[in-house]
């Protein structure tokens, strides 16, 4: 099985895994999740190819991004001070 066909693999695998046991944030928790379990036993060893790593960065940035349309300035300030001061 190819690399990048192992990765859909584990990503739907535990996504809906995740989902099926209430996990929280299961379409991000569940493949992070799967992939720990397939390291730690021995099952993979490389990492994802960089494109792949910059691809679903950029998907999780535009779901978060999506967010945030329709919001007025005074929300964001809000929500931006508030990410300031707990963190």
């Amino acid at each position: 099985m190819g690399k990048m066909a192992l990765m859909g693999a584990i990503v739907l695998i535990g996504w809906k895994g995740g989902e099926r046991i209430g996990l929280f944030g299961a379409s991000i928790l569940g493949p992070m999740n799967v992939t720990a379990a397939l390291s730690l036993s021995g099952f993979i060893h490389t990492r994802p190819p960089a494109e792949a790593v910059l691809t679903a960065q950029f998907m999780i940035g535009l779901g978060i991004g999506v967010g945030y349309v329709g919001i007025t300035m005074i929300q964001l300030r809000k929500n931006v001070l508030s990410a300031v001061f707990s963190s």
